[in-house]
Order: C-alpha cells, then sequence, then structure tokens
C-alpha cells in the first residue's frame, strides 16, 4: 500500500467516517493511532490554511504545508518530521521510501545546532553549517538500513 496523506481529514473522531474505518492500516499501528494522526492532520492543514491563501483550497497537508512545516505521516501520530530534514524524507518518498515511519522527532544533535530525525530503517541528519559544493546545508546524509540503521563514519559535526 503506497501512503499518501488523509484528503479532507476529520478534526475529531467521527464514527465510521474515519481514514481508519476505510483503509487498511500497516502491521504495528492501531485504530487509535491512525484516528490520533488524522485529527493531527486535520490541525495541520487548518493551521496552514489559515496562514496563507495558497493553502486556503489543499485538502491534505502535504498540499497545505509550507516546506519546512512540520508533518504527520499517518497512522504514524507520535512523532511528526519537521525542517530541512522532512524536505528531504519526501524527497526520498516519504512513508514510501527505505527509511519507513520516522521514530523520533526532529531531536538536536550533540552540537546544539543540527538536527536528526530517526526512521525504522535509519536517520536523517542536517546541519545549518555544513556544506559540499553545490549543495544545499547538510541533509543529505541518509542512513541506509544496509549500515546497520546508523550512519558510519559520520559525526554530529561538533
Amino acid at each position: 500500500m503506497k501512503w499518501t496523506p488523509t484528503e479532507n481529514p476529520n478534526s475529531t473522531i467521527v464514527p465510521g467516517k474515519m481514514r481508519s474505518d476505510r483503509q487498511e492500516l500497516p502491521e504495528g499501528f492501531t485504530k487509535e493511532d491512525a484516528d490520533k494522526a488524522e485529527i493531527l492532520e486535520a490541525k495541520i492543514l487548518a493551521a496552514s490554511r489559515s496562514r496563507t491563501a495558497r493553502s486556503a483550497s489543499a485538502t491534505n497537508v502535504l498540499a497545505a504545508a509550507a516546506p519546512t512545516d512540520c508533518i504527520t505521516y499517518f497512522p504514524a501520530w507520535q512523532y511528526q518530521v519537521c525542517g530541512e530534514i522532512r524536505v528531504k524524507y519526501d524527497s526520498l518518498g516519504n512513508v514510501n521510501s527505505f527509511l519507513l515511519w520516522p521514530t523520533s522527532g526532529n531531536i538536536t544533535n550533540p552540537d546544539g545546532v543540527g538536527q536528526r530525525v530517526t526512521f525504522v530503517n535509519g536517520p536523517i541528519y542536517w546541519h545549518p553549517n555544513r556544506r559540499a559544493p553545490g549543495r544545499q546545508p547538510l541533509h543529505d546524509e541518509v542512513g541506509r538500513a544496509v549500515l546497520g540503521g546508523r550512519l558510519s563514519g559520520l559525526s554530529h559535526h561538533r
């Protein structure tokens, strides 16, 4: 099943009308998880719509969100992915990528500046001061499952 954001998410639990009532959930997620995620998607969508005219007619969080907004990836309500890390995660295919679901929100790295988010199959690191020639600040350091879920040889840019 390919992940997509919830179209016109409900802001409260409506029995028989929730996405979880009409779609099979991925293994490890409950109906309660899915319903909480849908409600969070509705809150993010409402906030995005109220902020900009561009978002006023959007029907899902990815269409409405500014590139650096936080997003809840249904049905994983526990963690939101934010900022440049979210941009990279989406560019990889988000939940549909090898990374799968987030297992943390944005975590500040030990240097107090950079951030990371962990996913089922590895992390994405970002730091505003680390640049490679012709590239944006570091957000391409993505852990792959073949590396044991952790990036070998990468520092936290202390």
